[in-house]
């Protein structure tokens, strides 16, 4: 039944790949004549966007007020009782399904810096943690999952409070489409 129900639930997520918008196949990849372009902020995606449009025959300069490139997961080195270390703001997932993301850190090179974990595990109260390693992958059927190992019960589904919760098991590609 699982194995049934993975494969209706890709086929409506749509391989769980939605294209938001679809490129013009006859205009060209290059620019015929250079232009110039500003991109302000060097995290990830000022970063992306500068290299994908220095791709295209764009000249373009990267502006960022911070010592450092990446926003929220750069890194900078500061000096405290005569020694130097190195500060960040804190954990950062890069999960499987942000594909794009990952492509784009094995094209710039970053992506040998990931360092895999065996689970996701949320530590919170005294002693009290709670990790997502074997739950089942599949979008809903997680869900499902969280429920049997107690992040959350029955009643989430049927309090009026947990409605917003609720519109996270909606799909609806045409919706995406529309901003």
């Amino acid at each position: 039944m699982r194995a049934y129900l993975r494969r209706k639930i890709k086929a409506k997520l749509q391989n769980y790949r939605v294209a938001l918008n679809k490129p013009d196949e006859n205009l060209p990849t290059r620019l015929s004549k250079i232009k110039s372009v500003a991109i302000l902020g060097g995290g990830i995606a000022g970063i992306s966007a500068t290299a994908n449009l220095s791709e295209r025959g764009f000249n373009t300069v990267l502006f960022e007020k911070s010592d450092y490139l990446g926003g929220k997961v750069g890194s900078w080195t500061f000096e405290s009782n005569g020694e130097t270390l190195r500060a960040e703001h804190g954990f950062h997932a890069f999960f499987r399904q942000y594909y794009n993301l990952r492509e784009f850190m094995k094209k710039i090179d970053s992506f040998k810096h990931l360092i895999p974990i065996d689970d996701y595990v949320i530590m919170f109260g005294e002693q009290e943690t709670q990790g997502f390693k074997g739950l089942d992958n599949t979008p809903g059927l997680n869900v499902l999952g969280m429920r049997k190992q107690g992040i959350f019960n029955w009643f989430t589904f049927v309090n009026p409070f947990s409605i917003p919760f609720l519109n996270l098991l909606s799909f609806n590609p045409k919706t995406l489409l529309k901003n």
